[in-house]
């Protein structure tokens, strides 16, 4: 990334990032940083068709940091929130300084929706291509997880519909 010296190549580059790749049992899926950004920003818009231009904007640039810091796991940054604070702010700077990106301030509501998203998206993610993975203790808890915001921000019924639809789609059909 380093020779790349314009920002808007170093932002559109920036979606061929891969996800999952240290996950060992996703990581035979292809997920880029494109598709999950944009996914984020359609399920902001599904859930709260008001969202505000600042939270569309943060939806669509959220993981643009990578291309220099690269995915970091979950995992990894919850075991070690050092790395956690040190990769954010590689990937704030790249996102601002590299890419010429705005960031936008987002209220508290905002970035428990933000967080709502990113994570409801890791779960659809899952269903659609490995749901035998549900029952793993790690993915149900994440799913409690998405439930309880789902609660406190008000659109439990919204998800509750959403996954009623998912399972019947990605995990009974045939």
């Amino acid at each position: 990334m380093t020779n790349i010296r314009n920002p808007t190549l170093i932002a559109w580059t920036a979606g061929f990032v891969r996800r999952w790749h240290t996950n060992l049992d996703l990581c035979d899926t292809v997920d880029y940083d494109s598709g999950h950004s944009q996914r984020c920003a359609i399920l902001l818009l599904q859930f709260w068709p008001d969202a505000s231009r600042d939270l569309i904007i943060r939806a669509l640039i959220h993981d643009q940091g990578e291309a220099e810091a690269g995915d970091i796991s979950y995992v990894a940054k919850a075991k070690y929130p050092e790395l956690a604070k040190m990769v954010g702010e590689i990937e704030h700077k790249s996102i601002v300084h590299l890419q010429n990106f705005p960031w936008p301030e987002l209220t508290d509501v905002e970035l428990a929706q933000m967080k709502f998203v990113d994570s409801l998206d890791s779960i659809l993610w899952m269903w659609r291509h490995k749901p035998q993975l549900m029952y793993k203790p790690e993915w149900d808890i994440q799913g409690e997880k998405v439930a309880d915001q789902a609660t406190n921000l008000g659109v439990f019924d919204t998800f509750d519909s959403l996954m009623s639809s998912a399972y019947d789609f990605f995990v009974s059909e045939p």
